[in-house]
């Protein structure tokens, strides 16, 4: 960390364009673009050319930055990126091309890991079935080798009644197939986060597919997970296809 190199996003000189132009350019990576689009990760390469190196960035790679970290991924010159926001414009969450690069980084043997601010914990991203998670490193080898039981359910709570046929679902399901077992939910209020807190109080992983959505809370009683903008609405449901069994709740 003491000799960590800090490198800022922006030209080296005073850039003309006002802040109203640059938040509507800077989506525009085209060669007509307003935004200079000078990024930090673009000065790397000065920086690694005796060594490979971590990263650290304030939110996940856009587009250019993500050009730049596979050129320097290509030369053996980046071995693993740590981020801390998904998102500047909207917050925890990913887009569907966001996905696309975390799964471009794993074909180039670079480790992702995010420095989640949902559960406090440093999460790392990993690959099943196609599709990728961010998982409690201590809870990597269970994450791979378990079987996974999707529930489904609303923001609506159970009965206490309700809640202790859960429980005791969960428990017939562990006396069945052992402790090598976890929960996928889509890790909003209501039966998700009671299945998501039962499962981490009986020692089971507890997983969730979280969406933007504003109206509803979040759970952070989850051992792995990954997270989608509005947009991913339909794309996520193929994140619960590593679950081998649905289980429906109210809702």
């Amino acid at each position: 960390i003491k000799t960590a190199r800090i490198y800022l996003n922006g030209p080296d000189k005073a850039c003309k364009a006002t802040e109203a132009l640059c938040a509507v350019a800077r989506r525009d990576f085209s060669p007509n673009s307003k935004c200079s689009h000078e990024y930090a990760t673009s000065k790397l390469k000065e920086a690694v050319k005796d060594s490979s190196a971590v990263m650290a960035m304030k939110y996940f790679p856009n587009l250019l930055e993500h050009r730049d970290i596979i050129n320097l991924a290509c030369e053996g010159k980046i071995t693993a990126l740590y981020f801390y926001e998904p998102s500047c414009e909207h917050g925890p969450f990913l887009s569907q091309l966001d996905h696309n690069r975390l799964q471009e980084y794993h074909a180039f043997g670079i480790e992702v890991y995010w420095v989640s601010g949902l559960n406090g914990c440093l999460m790392v991203h990993t690959m099943r079935d196609g599709m990728g998670y961010f998982v409690l490193p201590e809870r990597l080898a269970d994450f791979h080798k378990s079987m996974l039981f999707a529930f489904y359910g609303s923001n609506l709570r159970l009965s206490g009644d309700g809640e202790a046929r859960l429980g005791n679902l969960m428990d017939a399901l562990i006396a069945f197939w052992g402790q090598s077992i976890g929960i996928v939910t889509g890790g909003g209020s209501g039966v998700m986060e009671q299945a998501n807190t039962l499962a981490r109080t009986r020692g089971i992983l507890s997983g969730a597919n979280f969406l933007d959505i504003t109206d509803q809370s979040m759970t952070t009683d989850v051992d792995f997970c990954q997270v989608f903008q509005a947009t991913c609405r339909h794309s996520r449901q193929k994140w619960f296809e590593v679950a081998s069994f649905p289980i429906f709740n109210v809702g």
